[in-house]
């Protein structure tokens, strides 16, 4: 059997282009005024070999932990050339410092990009939630972050659903605009059955999601969410971990034919990588035939903490076996199933490691200091008086302030 260290020491392998489009990161963009000459000098080539689109993010030890975290997670443990964090903090501004500690980190470092998500602890009607897009997209995210299709965070109330009038708006704007939205709808289907559901998920550890006067049926979730998919059809959307469809291949096509600018992530759910063995006489065709719409993302996590994803490996384990499993055509085991890779053609391999997600996200939207100082005061104005957020959080808030102030 081949080490898996030989599947991961050269992640940074080289793409058609080598540079994208041959362009230098600055770190402003255009002609805008309150972003100081300084902030416009070119800073590093980005050099995409693979990009991770889907990587958390998360605070709780201060802004350089965080940045310092940032630097080894990139260039130590995964050696990607590209990451895409994701931030959002819902119903709760607990998590608030992530965001913005995200967007230092993107402002010094041109390999990292920052999907935002709605805070509802800020406004949740149609019109402040569009504004919320507005706003995330001018201070320099680039892209939203959806989760409110998992059924632990959906729950049950009728105006959580993703066809509720409150999110028209967005799909508006998000039509309009064609802002990347990568979107978490539902769980696998083994979640909804005591008999079925692993140790490690979400459904055993918050009680069943077959407790149905606290979650919903698995079907309601996808009936929610494309039927406001089916008003906005040409949403630039992307479906987290291949929309839990692994066991559902013709589900998936069809869903692909009926919303052309739709696409998927490969991020483990570990189950997924099973159910894509179990039909691989099906996948392989698809992988081909759709090989535009495929992006490559670990779920992993950007942390102070030891680099750990928990259940199912480290952080290098859980790339080396999707490289693997992608890359050669190997029967193996990875994370308690027996798996047979799809040995993709290079060209595949290629989109599917970097060109698909640096096409669909497009160009990158530069972070402006001063805006970003603007957005992290508001920020900390609302959660500087709240007793459900934490010193830490609070500090790491004065922290990204500071941080901004010294560079506008």
């Amino acid at each position: 059997m081949t080490n898996r260290r030989d599947f991961i020491k050269h992640a940074t392998m080289t793409v058609a282009g080598g540079v994208v489009g041959g362009s230098v990161l600055s770190g402003c963009g255009g002609s805008n005024s309150e972003c100081p000459a300084s902030e416009l000098t070119p800073k590093k080539l980005i050099n995409y070999g693979i990009h991770d689109c889907h990587v958390h993010a998360g605070g709780g030890a201060g802004l350089q932990a965080f940045l310092d975290a940032g630097d080894k997670l990139i260039n130590e443990i995964v050696q990607m050339s590209g990451i895409t964090l994701l931030v959002r903090t819902g119903f709760s501004p607990r998590s608030v410092s992530a965001s913005l500690m995200a967007l230092a980190l993107k402002s010094i470092d041109p390999r990292f990009t920052v999907y935002g998500g709605f805070s509802y602890w800020i406004s949740d009607d149609g019109a402040g939630l569009r504004d919320q897009l507005i706003e995330m997209k001018d201070v320099g995210f680039d892209g939203l972050k959806m989760i409110e299709g998992k059924p632990t965070g959906r729950g049950v109330s009728p105006e959580r659903a993703l066809d509720h009038p409150r999110f028209n708006l967005s799909g508006e704007w998000l039509q309009e605009t064609g802002w990347h939205v990568l979107n978490h709808v539902n769980d696998p289907v083994e979640f909804w059955h005591p008999d079925t559901v692993p140790a490690w998920s979400s459904s055993a550890s918050s009680g069943g999601y077959w407790e149905t006067d606290r979650f919903l049926p698995y079907e309601q979730h996808y009936e929610e969410h494309e039927r406001w998919h089916a008003r906005y059809p040409r949403m630039n959307m992307m479906m987290a971990h291949s929309y839990f469809h692994s066991q559902k291949p013709d589900r998936l096509t069809a869903y692909f034919e009926r919303f052309p600018n739709s696409s998927i992530d490969l991020a483990p759910g570990i189950e997924m990588f099973e159910g894509f063995t179990m039909y691989r006489d099906k996948w392989i065709p698809f992988f081909i035939k759709y090989q535009d719409r495929i992006v490559f993302g670990t779920d992993n996590r950007l942390s102070h903490l030891e680099q750990r994803v928990g259940h199912d490996g480290s952080y290098f384990d859980r790339t080396a076996y999707m490289r693997r499993f992608l890359e050669t055509d190997d029967k193996f085991e990875a994370w308690g199933y027996d798996l047979h890779g799809f040995k993709l053609p290079e060209n595949v391999i290629n989109k599917i490691y970097s060109l698909n997600a640096i096409r669909m996200r497009g160009p990158i939207n530069p972070v402006c200091p001063a805006k970003a100082l603007r957005y992290s005061n508001k920020l900390f104005a609302l959660v500087r008086d709240d007793a459900e957020v934490s010193d830490i959080t609070k500090q790491e808030c004065r922290e990204v302030i500071e941080f901004f102030e010294k560079r506008v």
